[in-house]
Formats: structure tokens, C-alpha cells, sequence
């Protein structure tokens, strides 16, 4: 195929593509028009976020500071945007709109909206917003960027349960001990279709809003070993994660082939993030961050992605 920069050109105005060919002997061809009369060039491309704490920036910085439950300059949606903004010409900048929510699951962001994990709110449903605007601006470069799907599961309570069993401290019994309560309060493979429904219902709603936009979706990532949860959980957490990145998977396959007939270019791009982020990339759990906080009260910053951790996500992204 052929590539046609638009460098030289500005968003959403009236522009006349020409071209010729030449051939190795020196002849040319005649000069033909190649855009339809009036064309216009796309609208400068948005980035959009939505998803849940990973996306949404989550943080607290130190031990007296309060909890940021979204933050659109702290997570790794952020530092995409700068390294998108490097890519492009002065004329294309993307515009960038965070709408991600902590502690939303599938649920809240494709419609039902709440509170959030600092009972904050309500906040509107991520997912219609996406759409308006993607709608709005389609048929552009947009890129939307997103996490997903480990709140719809009693992910929070199961850590607590990790977190405050001094068994799984133990060399040797620990990782028994941290599957037997991912066993008894983890909800995780109960709650596997709804996560792939949910995710296939954003999926195509994107879609839907916009053929031309690209879904990028991020998996979780294991910090077994950091703030109140044993490194001798690290295995059995991997396990869980993978029950949820894999139901997340599926939905966007499932959302791939229920538009395939009307949109089969269309797709997705799913970015596996285990070792990408490591334990050096972890908010710290300070002593003043009660355990309980994760059940009640405000959330600590951990187990959520420090800066440095938020752009080794985004660097880990597709331009």
C-alpha cells in the first residue's frame, strides 16, 4: 500500500491530494486528483482513557497526604500522551480526556456510574462520554486507552483476607496459604463471563462510536511483595490475575467478531504488562494506611503504579 503523510497539512480543513508516477526509464504519468472535491482532512486525534484505579491515576504521595482517586496527570495515560504528542506534528497534538474511574467495574463504566473507591461522586458512566466524543471527532487517529474488569470481583476484600493472614507470611506453607484465601473469598471465576461480557459491550460501544478508533487495553500486574501482601503470594496471584486478563481477552475477541460483518479492519490491541511493572514501581503502603482502608475510609495509594511504574506502562503501549 501507499503511505500519505498529512504533515504538511492542518486538521479539519480543505485540502487537494495530486499525484503522478514516474518510472525508472524518466517517462510521468499525468497529474490526477486523488481526493473528491471539498475534501476535508480529519479533526486532530483525541486520547481518551477509561477503565478503573490503574487508568484513572490513583495515588497518594506521602504518608500525611490524602488519596487522589483520579488524577489525569499521574497515571500512565498521562505519559502516553506525552510520547503521542513527541510523534506529532505541531498542527496534529491529540487532545487528551481521562474519564477512568477508581474502583468502577464494567458495570458502572459502560452505564450505571457511582462512587468512587474514595466515595467521591457519583460519577457519570465513563463509557457514554467515550462515545460522545469519539463520535464527535471520528474518523480520526483516536486512541483509547483502557484497564478493566478485577472490580468486578471481590478483588479489594480478598487482599484484606491476604493482607491480615499471617500464615501466608511463612516460608514454605505461605503460598498454600495465600491460595487457600484466594480460594475462599475471591469471587474471580464466578464472576468470568460477566467481566468478558462487560468488556465486549465497551469494546464495541468504541467501536460503534467510532470504526476508526484504536482500543488499546492493558492487562493487571502482580505486586506480590509489596505493602502488607507477602512475596510468598506472588503464584497464587498470578494464577487469579490470569483468570481475569484472560476473561478480558476474550471480550474484546468476542467484540472483534460481533462486528467483524460491518467492520471486519477493525481491532484491538491487548498489551500483557506482567514484568513490565515491578515491585520498585509500587506506591508505598505508609504506616499510616490502615489495612482496613481497602475495606472502609479512604484507599491507600498501594498497590496502584508509582510514576515510575505509570510510564513503564506507557512506554509499554503502541504508538
Amino acid at each position: 500500500g501507499i503511505t500519505v503523510s498529512y504533515d504538511e497539512t492542518t486538521p479539519d480543513s480543505l485540502w487537494t491530494l495530486f499525484a503522478y508516477a514516474d518510472d525508472y526509464a524518466g517517462n510521468r504519468s499525468a497529474i490526477v486528483r486523488i481526493t473528491p472535491p471539498n475534501y476535508r482532512t480529519p479533526k486532530a486525534p483525541l486520547l481518551l482513557a477509561i477503565g478503573d484505579s490503574v487508568t484513572s491515576g490513583h495515588h497518594k504521595d506521602s504518608e500525611t497526604s490524602g488519596t487522589a482517586c483520579e488524577d489525569a496527570s499521574y497515571g500512565y495515560p498521562y505519559w502516553y500522551y506525552l510520547r503521542l504528542q513527541a510523534q506529532l506534528p505541531a498542527a496534529w497534538q491529540p487532545t487528551y480526556q481521562n474519564y477512568a474511574i477508581s474502583g468502577f467495574s464494567t458495570d458502572q463504566i459502560i452505564s450505571l456510574g457511582g462512587s468512587d473507591a474514595c466515595h467521591g461522586g457519583p460519577f457519570a458512566a465513563e463509557l457514554p462520554e467515550a462515545e460522545t466524543a469519539l463520535a464527535s471527532n471520528a474518523h480520526s487517529w483516536n486512541r483509547v486507552v483502557a484497564t478493566g474488569g478485577i472490580n468486578n470481583t471481590s478483588w479489594s476484600s480478598t487482599l484484606f483476607q491476604l493482607a491480615t493472614d499471617v500464615d501466608t507470611q511463612l516460608p514454605g506453607i505461605g503460598p498454600t496459604e495465600c491460595q487457600a484465601d484466594i480460594n475462599l473469598f475471591w469471587n474471580g471465576p464466578a464472576q468470568a463471563t460477566n467481566i468478558t461480557n462487560g468488556v465486549a459491550a465497551i469494546a464495541m460501544g468504541i467501536e460503534s462510536a467510532d470504526p476508526a478508533a484504536e482500543l488499546i487495553w492493558s492487562s493487571y500486574f502482580n505486586f506480590a511483595g509489596t505493602g502488607p501482601i507477602s512475596s510468598q503470594c506472588r503464584g497464587p496471584i498470578d494464577i487469579a490475575l490470569g483468570v481475569v486478563d484472560n476473561a478480558i481477552h476474550d471480550g474484546l475477541l468476542e467484540a472483534q467478531t460481533n462486528v467483524l460483518v460491518t467492520d471486519p479492519a477493525w481491532s484491538f490491541q491487548w498489551v500483557d504488562i506482567t514484568g513490565v511493572v515491578t515491585n520498585d514501581d509500587i506506591q508505598t503502603f505508609f504506616a499510616l494506611d490502615s489495612i482496613e482502608r481497602l475495606l472502609t475510609g479512604t484507599p491507600p495509594g498501594w498497590p496502584h503504579p508509582n510514576t515510575s511504574g505509570a510510564i513503564a506502562i506507557a512506554d509499554a503501549l503502541p504508538l
